[in-house]
């Protein structure tokens, strides 16, 4: 698999899709300044509608740069069978309407500038917790945040500078009121990361 690099905007011959809708989770660096790429959520019904929306070629894009984002559009294009202007005009509806959420780079695990990485397993009082979901979401070192059942409620991705920064993080989470608990993770090794297509 080749690594993923990415281009400010659709209109360059190459570009790197992060779709989070099918990508699993990475650690992303946004040439647009270090922008937060927000993900919706399973409940969120008007993204089930919208998705039903899309049409068969947008699904082959979708797909196509999920798996390489370095396509070059002329390849692109081809593949899906339209031309270059019409394919350039389709991801900018595509980014418009919020299917391709951003561009980014996948980093090796070596060079992140935050090589420190835990996963947080938070138990909240009650649920749905919408408060504490956005209090989380305004904590940088916090890279993905997902909703799941069991006997935990939240798993969040983090990565820090610094073993010290994770227990910050650690310590503001456990803080927020309807927190129950927080148990923490250390992540020893990514052994290999897959991008579902």
């Amino acid at each position: 698999m080749r690594p993923a690099t990415l281009l400010p905007s659709a209109s360059k011959i190459s570009l790197m899709a992060s779709f989070r809708a099918l990508s699993a989770a990475v650690i992303g660096l946004s040439l647009s300044g270090g922008k937060r790429i927000e993900s919706l959520s399973c409940d969120d019904q008007s993204w089930s509608s919208t998705m039903t929306a899309l049409d068969e070629t947008d699904r082959q894009i979708l797909k196509i740069l999920a798996r390489s984002g370095r396509e070059p559009l002329k390849h692109l294009a081809s593949a899906v069978g339209l031309s270059r202007s019409t394919l350039t005009a389709r991801l900018r509806r595509l980014e418009r309407d919020g299917f391709i959420q951003g561009y980014c780079a996948i980093l090796s695990s070596g060079l992140s500038p935050r090589p420190n990485q835990a996963i947080l397993l938070v138990k909240l009082d009650k649920t749905p917790a919408y408060d504490v979901v956005d209090a989380i979401r305004q904590i940088d070192e916090v890279i993905q945040c997902r909703s799941v059942a069991g006997d935990i409620d939240l798993v969040l991705d983090v990565a820090a500078d610094a073993v010290e920064t994770l227990n910050r993080v650690r310590d503001r989470i456990s803080t927020l009121p309807g927190v129950a608990d927080v148990r923490t993770h250390m992540v020893l090794a990514t052994n290999f990361r897959t991008v579902l297509s």
